[in-house]
């Protein structure tokens, strides 16, 4: 997490001294997207957002960013709940926003997978699998790997590896063709579950259909979970490591910082650094708030 962090904040730095090098600001484009944009796309007016000027140090950007970037999700929470973007509501509101509490305007949208499953994905995907070694010509990265790149007959596997391999037969996971040999019984349902092992959730409405009958399935069977918020769950930890002390109490705090004034003692450096996540921040926003709008239109 550390590099990947370093390496989006080096990009992000670099960008935004570029583009005020050729005279854009980023903070016009997203205040372009919100005001005029979206009214012009997706017929939704009354979002209001005042991002902090050129002038200003970034001290002030910072001040005003934090605060406009809970104004950004408190008008959508209200359109997402009242289909439109009501004002005087969200000036009356005094409760302070969640991110694992922020709705979606899509249903079944988020996809996880319950504990069952999960531990079934262990066995077919993990590296630490009992399943990935048989012998030195026999052997993959997981048992996904060796399954697809091999040709192995149950009988070559040992008798301790048999007992879990039959297991994954009786559950329809796993079948034996006419010469004995291990294979999927069907790869839609592998692949599906390989995309849930690696990112720990995907989105119902980005599935091609096939794969969204093998998700119906699951639900069916109460082995998947489905929510519909605005951020997946990992999405929320990461907000929440940045900007509160809701999950983490090694985050950052910067919503919490310069919300309670509590940013004393950094230099304009500092405060710089500051301000450049919290761009990045609210550029994830726009990104997922965009998405929502994309979902419930093709809806």
């Amino acid at each position: 997490f550390g590099t990947k962090e370093f390496l989006s904040h080096l990009e992000l730095n670099g960008y935004y001294d570029l583009l005020q090098h050729l005279e854009v600001e980023i903070e016009r484009v997203i205040e372009w997207y919100f005001i005029d944009h979206i009214k012009e796309e997706f017929k939704i007016d009354n979002y209001i957002v005042e991002l902090p000027s050129t002038h200003a140090t970034y001290r002030e950007k910072c001040l005003t960013l934090f605060s406009e970037m809970e104004y950004v999700l408190a008008q959508f929470d209200t359109y997402v709940r009242y289909k439109s973007i009501d004002q005087e509501l969200i000036a009356v509101n005094s409760n302070g926003l969640l991110f694992s509490q922020l709705s979606s305007l899509i249903n079944k949208k988020y996809i996880y997978a319950k504990q069952s499953l999960q531990n079934i994905m262990f066995h077919l995907f993990s590296d630490q699998s009992g399943l990935t070694y048989i012998d030195d010509t026999l052997k993959g990265e997981s048992f996904f790997a060796l399954i697809t790149f091999n040709e192995v007959k149950m009988e070559k596997f040992h008798n301790y590896q048999q007992q879990l391999v039959q297991q994954l037969i009786d559950l329809n996971y796993l079948i034996l063709d006419d010469y004995g040999i291990v294979r999927w019984e069907n790869p839609n349902k592998i692949s599906l579950l390989n995309d849930l092992y690696k990112n720990e959730v995907t989105i119902y409405h980005r599935l091609p259909q096939v794969l969204q009958k093998e998700v119906d399935i699951f639900i069916d069977e109460g082995l998947i979970e489905i929510e519909s918020t605005l951020f997946s769950r990992l999405e929320q930890q990461y907000f929440d490591y940045y900007l509160n002390n809701h999950q983490f109490q090694n985050g950052l705090q910067l919503r919490n910082k310069y919300m309670h004034r509590r940013q004393v003692m950094l230099d304009e450096r500092q405060h710089k650094q500051n301000y450049l996540i919290g761009l990045k921040l609210l550029i994830c926003i726009v990104l997922k708030i965009n998405e929502e709008f994309c979902l419930a239109a093709d809806e």
